[in-house]
């Protein structure tokens, strides 16, 4: 029987959606102060729109849709009309199911719930336009409903949109980070790699856990392909 875990989905093959977090407790930060922080909206100390930036591969889309699905005034409130994590490369498509700001404004009004989020994925694909709607959509819900906006470029995003958020950083993780990281998934795999393997493979992934999970994945199965000889 293989070892008990946290995660979802064990029967995928790729690490990446083997492991993707679904509690925030297994989300992975470069540091306490980033982590407390997040923390408060997800336990919903804290509520209003949220500005996660940073470079790939650093958590900023599944941080985002964990604090939005297990906030306690959000829970039970993912939307019915699936706006409640969109990736903005879809308001650019033409289709006759294009989402709408409209649609994510009328989810929250019929939700039932005191503090609905919507996650917009690399919002900086959108026009300096849809910038606005977003802005005013804002004002007009600030006491009601909130966003929770991703970036790789933070200097895409309009200031009148930065100031209407808390904005935080995810930076690149650290080999340690990593490393913590790491320990979970290999207990679960039921497989033993030096810590010295370990820290040399986050040391090559640039802070991304996307490409840290790939060389681990590869790892593992270079391990247990040596077994199977």
């Amino acid at each position: 029987m293989p070892p008990a875990n946290n995660f979802t989905n064990i029967g995928i093959k790729m690490f990446n959606q083997k492991y993707l977090p679904t509690r925030f407790g297994e989300l992975v930060f470069q540091n306490d102060i980033v982590r407390a922080k997040l923390e408060n909206y997800a336990s919903g100390k804290r509520k209003g729109n949220l500005l996660l930036y940073g470079p790939y591969g650093t958590g900023k889309s599944t941080a985002a849709r964990i604090i939005a699905e297990t906030s306690p005034k959000n829970k039970e409130a993912l939307f019915t009309e699936d706006v409640d994590a969109i990736n903005c490369s879809r308001f650019k498509q033409d289709s006759a199911k294009l989402v709408t700001f409209a649609m994510i404004e009328r989810s929250w009004q019929f939700s039932g719930q005191k503090y609905p989020y919507a996650v917009l994925d690399e919002f900086d694909l959108l026009s300096q336009a849809q910038q606005d709607s977003v802005r005013d959509m804002m004002d007009r819900n600030e006491d009601r409903s909130g966003f929770i906006l991703t970036t790789n470029h933070l200097q895409r995003i309009d200031g009148a949109i930065q100031s209407r958020c808390e904005v935080v950083e995810l930076p690149q993780l650290d080999p340690a980070a990593l490393f913590a990281g790491s320990q979970r998934i290999l207990a679960a795999e039921g497989v033993e790699i030096s810590d010295e393997i370990v820290l040399e493979m986050a040391s090559n992934c640039q802070g991304s856990w996307r490409s840290f999970l790939r060389e681990l994945e590869a790892v593992v199965e270079g391990i247990r392909a040596k077994r199977a000889a």
